[in-house]
């Protein structure tokens, strides 16, 4: 079998009592060699005999043609999540939606100021923090992220409708003491 050991490619693997050893190919640095656990045999090869994991490892493979050490490690792609990643920012993001709706739908009631009012309000914030949370744990999540765009939207759009509102209210106000002249003035 051949293998690449640390960057050493090309190492034969042979196995001695001792277990396994590698022999390196000629061509590299000596010094390089050594920094790898290499030494010279009586033969002027130089050879290394591996720890118990990384011949567990190579006899592991069977009958490969090459291999590699350290061993690749498997990662999960970027931009990916498990089902159950997916399923639970899933399920925040509908208890998000589900306390947004019920407080969107209290705004359009005569509760303020009763129990129900307040919790009408309490849903608003949970459904901010369910969002939040959905997106910091499961931040590939498209249900979390399309939400916190539609709650950034409605900000907007509600900011944007609270300043037309109060320049139309200024206006009103203005053009009311206008018209009144001095009907309220002392004097």
């Amino acid at each position: 079998m051949i293998v690449s050991y640390y960057g050493i490619v090309g190492c034969e693997l042979l196995w001695d009592a001792n277990g396994a050893l590698l022999t390196a190919p000629s061509g590299y640095r000596p010094e390089m060699l050594l920094e790898r656990g290499f030494q010279t045999d009586s033969e002027g090869r130089w050879v290394r005999h591996l720890a118990p994991d990384e011949s567990a490892y190579l006899r592991s493979l069977g009958g490969a043609v090459s291999a590699s050490l350290p061993p690749p490690v498997q990662t999960a792609v970027p931009g990916t999540e498990t089902p159950e990643e997916h399923a639970a920012g899933n399920r925040l993001s509908w208890f998000s939606l589900a306390m947004m709706v019920i407080s969107v739908g209290c705004t359009f009631t005569r509760l303020h100021g009763t129990l129900v009012g307040y919790f009408c309000g309490s849903c608003f914030l949970a459904s901010l923090v369910l969002m939040i949370i959905a997106r910091v744990k499961y931040p590939n999540n498209r249900f979390a992220k399309t939400l916190m765009i539609i709650y950034i939207a409605l900000l907007l759009l509600s900011v944007i409708g609270a300043l037309i509102l109060g320049y139309l209210l200024a206006q009103a106000c203005n053009a009311c003491l206008d018209s009144c002249g001095s009907c309220y003035m002392a004097g």
